[in-house]
């Protein structure tokens, strides 16, 4: 009889090594927790080996997750300059933007995302990323529902800006996210 000694997860109030005693001929596992419990088990046969489904690990599952949401978001940021360039010149002709100030149709949020950033990625790291994800979801789909009704070219550009304020957050909690997360570091 083979005797194999196995450590399994700290649990308090027990002790944390078990015995294991095998005996190859009759399939049978006799398990000695040194907490004087004792077990007897069968192993599996072989029908109920190839019948037993196959188990995805959380850590992965959480890493696909996080992937899917990291590319869905940065699509939808991808979309927002891609509207930007279809809806241009009604833009233009609505506001009665003058020709000069056209660029900061696209500018304003791209200046926005490029200037906070860095430091929405330092407030991720303190903050927390999912909060700092949820909060520049909220911040950047709120300021693109508010650019519908402004009149004005200013009052539109701000909402731009503030727009891009909020895409400088989700791009750098996600970025980081996934930077940690692929490393195997918690979230």
């Amino acid at each position: 009889m083979a005797s194999v000694e196995v450590q399994q997860d700290f649990q308090p109030g027990k002790e944390s090594l078990l015995n294991i005693d095998t005996n190859a001929s009759d399939e049978k596992f006799h398990i000695n927790n040194a907490a004087s419990t004792s077990q007897e088990c069968t192993s599996p046969t072989r029908f109920e080996a190839e019948e037993a489904q196959p188990v995805i690990h959380i850590g992965i599952l959480k890493l696909v997750i996080l992937g899917v949401c990291a590319n869905l978001t940065n699509l939808t940021l991808g979309f927002d300059s891609q509207t930007a360039a279809v809806v241009f010149n009604g833009v233009a002709l609505d506001l009665h933007i003058a020709e000069k100030d056209l660029q900061w149709i696209f500018n304003s949020l791209t200046l926005a995302l490029g200037c906070t950033t860095l430091i929405s990625g330092r407030i991720a790291d303190i903050l927390g990323r999912k909060t700092v994800y949820v909060s520049g979801i909220a911040i950047f789909g709120l300021f693109s529902l508010v650019q519908s009704p402004v009149h004005n070219p200013a009052g539109f550009f701000i909402t731009r800006a503030l727009s891009g304020v909020g895409a400088a957050m989700i791009f750098a909690s996600t970025s980081g996210a996934v930077g940690t997360k692929g490393m195997g570091n918690p979230l």
